[in-house]
């Protein structure tokens, strides 16, 4: 059986874990948040980026032996010269 002052030691070092565990899951918490903040405000942009590409699409317009490319140039708000950041 283990002394008194190991199960104290470790009912000190389990609470302080689960300390640690609460403060995860609240960081976490906010992340999700932002991120589903994010996202909601993109929707705007997204549906209209679907109906430019849509309107863009032309098929059963053309002759069955024409061929259409189209390209789409995206490019970053936040860093608009250098390096796309890798997240």
């Amino acid at each position: 059986m283990p002394s008194l002052k190991a199960i104290r030691t470790r009912i000190s070092s389990v609470k302080s874990t689960q300390k640690i565990t609460r403060a995860m899951k609240m960081v976490a918490g906010a992340r999700l948040n932002r991120a589903q903040v994010r996202i909601t405000e993109l929707r705007p942009y997204a549906v209209k980026t679907q109906s430019v590409l849509a309107s863009i699409n032309t098929e059963g317009t053309l002759a069955p032996f024409e061929m259409i490319f189209t390209v789409c140039a995206v490019s970053l708000s936040r860093r608009p010269s250098g390096a796309a950041p890798a997240r």
